[in-house]
């Protein structure tokens, strides 16, 4: 399972940004003119910045007018901000590929062939200080079994708004 924007950093980490009046990287964003902008603030109201750049972009392009396309929702802008209206309606648009192994080359094979990747990436060294490669979805893994046997730590403003939703 994949799930990931398609921009350089997460619009929810320039919004935690902005409302820490923190700057972010020259590369996360633009402003509302198209500008590149290390101002969170001015970044909310721009556009994310794809990854890889024009390819980047029209990858996140295509997969919008799949995903929004075939579900009959909002598409790339007409998506409402949320954020800046609780009351909008959001009328996403969710892909599921599902594909039946079986019927390809069989689930073993088919486990034995991401194995090998897997120890691929494991095999393959981290480049300029970056995180070694990984297949999607370890990371989270390795969280979640983590966060099982140890337990997890919650920011506690998070934890008094839990607190008080739940009266």
């Amino acid at each position: 399972m994949l799930d990931m924007a398609l921009s350089v950093a997460a619009r929810s980490k320039v919004r935690k940004a902005a409302q820490e009046g923190r700057a972010i990287p020259p590369d996360w964003a633009t402003d509302a003119e198209g500008r590149p902008t290390t101002d969170a603030q001015a970044a909310m109201a721009g556009l994310m910045q794809a990854i890889g750049g024009p390819k980047g972009a029209s990858l996140a392009v295509m997969l919008d007018l799949m995903a929004a396309g075939l579900a009959g929702a909002a598409i790339l802008s007409d998506v409402p901000d949320t954020h800046k209206d609780a009351g909008a309606r959001p009328d996403l648009g969710q892909m599921f590929l599902l594909i039946d192994v079986g019927q390809l080359g069989g689930l073993a094979a088919l486990t034995e062939r991401i194995d090998r990747a897997a120890a691929i990436l494991g095999e393959t060294p981290a480049v300029g200080g970056g995180p070694a490669p990984r297949l999607p979805g370890v990371r989270a893994l390795v969280a979640l079994h983590k966060a099982r046997a140890e337990g997890m730590e919650l920011p506690p403003a998070l934890v008094a708004s839990l607190e008080e939703a739940a009266g």
